[in-house]
């Protein structure tokens, strides 16, 4: 391999690459970074063999080749490289890198030896924007679960029809499901993606706005970001038939302001977090929500005017579960549904169905 680019766009890529990057394991070689150079591009893998990213960036290649370099060495050696040129010369299993006055040399793996996922068929793909991706993994990600009790729950249900897709999360304790229109239109199906690769893969997506590719395989998924390519393998099993805990009718339905209501659930969570159970209580009544929280530090009262219909009610609730919740509307105002202070609190637009969070009550007895 003889090639050379330049040291921010390197450094960009190693940042993409790396977050995948294995940590101590048991095959060497995936602990490293797999540099392949050919058709003037530089690529660069990473994998644990549950999520691989391969970027690539524009490169002058003399000689193409491959090799797998130590790869928090190499990250952190480039990373303080001066600005400008660097210039890349495998012999052997060494690898020599130049930039400026700077040299360095690594010892390396043989590329031949670097470890693969399976290779998806790139048809029939499932295509988003960007920003629709995002805008899924941000309403959704916080509400899966983190025990690994019931593993499927640790990943994110998407739900793809012919016209449409959800995509769902619950942990138990709450529930988050997002709705869009795909780009395209393909067969129905559904898939789970791990948490914490769903996590990578939105933050690799940056902030355009560009049209992405999902294809599916056995078990698999690949997004193509164009320079950038994320396969994660999915979670097998069946997901939870969420669908029959969703209400179908309520007795109280009050009109709030999110923004309003979770600045007022982050006062008095100050003080329920000082408690044991984070326990914030609200009272609904005509035109007026109360919410209380105490511990044995004190106690805070907040009084804010609603619109409601139905029934007064006392519930009460996780204040973290309840703010996650209204953190991830974004919108100008939303209806909270009830039937009963130990049935689910369910927080929905004014208009439309983009979005729905269920989120359980704190049972007091005596109430």
């Amino acid at each position: 391999m003889k090639c050379n680019c330049l040291v921010d766009d390197l450094i960009l890529a190693i940042n993409t690459a790396t977050r995948a990057l294995s940590g101590k394991t048991a095959i060497a070689a995936l602990e490293g970074i797999y540099l392949q150079s050919e058709d003037n591009r530089l690529s660069l893998t990473c994998s644990d063999l549950n999520i691989c990213i391969n970027t690539s960036l524009a490169a002058m290649v003399e000689e193409p080749g491959e090799i797998v370099v130590p790869g928090r060495l190499f990250s952190d050696m480039v990373r303080r490289l001066p600005a400008g040129e660097v210039f890349i010369e495998t012999a052997g299993q060494s690898v020599k890198v130049v930039s400026g006055k700077v040299r360095f040399s690594v010892s390396g793996i043989a590329g031949e030896d670097y470890p693969t996922m399976p290779a998806l068929a790139q048809v029939n793909p499932l295509v988003l924007s960007k920003e629709q991706l995002r805008d899924m993994v941000r309403a959704t990600l916080f509400a899966c679960a983190t025990d690994e009790s019931k593993p499927i729950l640790t990943g994110a249900l998407f739900e793809v029809k012919e016209e449409s897709i959800s995509v769902v999360a619950l942990d138990g304790y709450r529930l988050a499901i997002y709705r869009d229109v795909p780009q395209n239109h393909r067969l129905p199906v559904d898939f789970v993606v791990p948490a914490r690769y769903l996590s990578e893969i939105a933050r690799t997506l940056g902030d355009g706005k560009e049209d992405i590719s999902l294809y599916l395989g056995q078990n698999q998924m690949m997004v193509d970001l164009g320079n950038t390519r994320i396969t994660t393998r999915l979670l097998e099993g069946e997901y939870i038939k969420y669908q029959a805990i969703l209400p179908k009718e309520y007795a109280t339905r009050v009109r709030v302001s999110p923004k309003t209501l979770l600045e007022s659930v982050e006062r008095a969570s100050l003080m329920a977090s000082a408690g044991k159970n984070n326990l914030i209580k609200i009272a609904i009544t005509d035109g007026s929500l109360v919410l209380t929280a105490n511990s044995e530090l004190g106690d805070v009262y907040e009084d804010m005017e609603i619109e409601k219909e139905g029934k007064d009610i006392e519930i009460a609730f996780n204040a973290r579960y309840l703010m996650e919740s209204l953190r991830a509307t974004g919108e100008k105002d939303v209806y909270l549904d009830f039937n009963s202070n130990i049935n689910p609190c369910v927080i929905t637009p004014v208009e439309g169905d983009r979005f729905l969070y269920l989120v359980l009550p704190v049972r007091i007895y005596g109430a």
